[in-house]
């Protein structure tokens, strides 16, 4: 009757939303290069929402022919939407 499974304690799951945006993860995460649009990246270039972003990558992956899941190549995004490479770089920079 020790152990018995139901009479157990359930886990403590952890708030991890508030740790999502510490300033340790966004460095670690910006000071890797981004060969990849994200909608989040599409968001902070052309300042829309995320329905936007998710939309007109979606419609920018049917033109140029990108499997769903991975998106857009930033040389084609920049060729596309005529965006300097440098200017892409020093934003995440």
């Amino acid at each position: 009757m020790k152990n018995i499974k139901w009479m157990k304690k359930p886990p403590v799951l952890r708030n991890q939303e508030t740790n999502k945006f510490s300033n340790q993860q966004n460095y670690k995460i910006m000071k890797k290069p981004k060969l990849y649009i994200d909608t989040v990246d599409y968001m902070d270039l052309h300042s829309v929402c995320q329905t936007t972003a998710q939309r007109k990558l979606a419609e920018l992956r049917k033109r140029y022919g990108v499997p769903p899941r991975k998106p857009l190549p930033i040389q084609i995004y920049c060729r596309h939407f005529d965006f300097e490479i440098e200017e892409v770089r020093q934003h995440f920079a």
